[in-house]
């Protein structure tokens, strides 16, 4: 329903990027399969490997790890890695020594250089399709 309703409103001008901050990458992964999100970044988001068989994303992806998060296997990003090979629309990162939540300033599992790097990710995502 709230995407239906951005959708739908006249402040959505330029359509809908969505960020998902570890399971909210994993409920934003459909709409942008579907087409329905013009891009898709995701910090640490976890269970996105698992989503695979449903397809892609039909958009630009910025997605950012870390390479201690007990949440989501290296593995698993791997996984994204193979997916995502040969799309020059996606970025996957992997970030030295940042937990799962390395985002949330306010966590014990707060990573600065993470976090900063995500964030630029993130921005140069919304800058490319403006």
């Amino acid at each position: 329903r709230v995407l239906a309703r951005m959708e739908a409103s006249p402040l959505c001008s330029g359509g809908i990027v969505g960020l998902g901050i570890c399971f909210g990458g994993r409920v934003l992964w459909p709409f942008a399969t579907q087409g329905r999100l013009q891009g898709l970044a995701g910090w640490h988001p976890s269970g996105l490997a698992a989503l695979l068989h449903a397809g892609l994303p039909r958009c630009p992806v910025e997605l950012d790890f870390g390479d201690q998060d007990s949440s989501i296997p290296l593995d698993e990003v791997e996984a994204l890695r193979a997916a995502f090979d040969g799309r020059d629309d996606a970025a996957i990162r992997v970030h030295a020594g940042a937990q799962h939540g390395f985002s949330h300033r306010r966590s014990p599992r707060f990573h600065a250089r993470a976090a900063e790097h995500a964030d630029i990710g993130l921005r140069d995502l919304l800058d490319r399709l403006r």
